[in-house]
């Protein structure tokens, strides 16, 4: 039987200038708080809460570009629960450096 892992995670999902009408020449993100669960290899991350200025959010909704967007906020979360998993259990290289002399093989 695999073990089931919990995560709940915040990153930042690009979002392309075309969804928003090319209004502003520097880079657009929007933060997403998500859920994510792993059985075995499997992941899904669930979006939960999602913040960004207001006239961004409004810029692609007029558009209609919104399913777009989402569908790209769900596979950031995604991506960003893959890699938040895969780093879990994994010793940081500083504190390795520190014990590892004193483990013995």
């Amino acid at each position: 039987m695999n073990k089931i892992q919990t995560l709940i995670g915040t990153c930042k999902a690009f979002v392309d200038a075309m969804h928003y009408g090319f209004q502003w020449t520097e880079a657009q993100y929007i933060t997403v708080e998500y859920s994510a669960i792993k059985e075995g290899d499997n992941v899904v991350a669930s979006v939960n809460n999602i913040s960004a200025t207001p006239w961004l959010i409004g810029s692609i909704t007029m558009r209609g570009n919104w399913m777009f967007v989402d569908k790209e906020i769900t596979e950031a979360a995604q991506d960003h629960a893959t890699k938040e998993f895969a780093k879990q259990g994994q010793v940081h290289p500083i504190i390795m450096g520190a014990v590892a002399p004193h483990i013995s093989y």
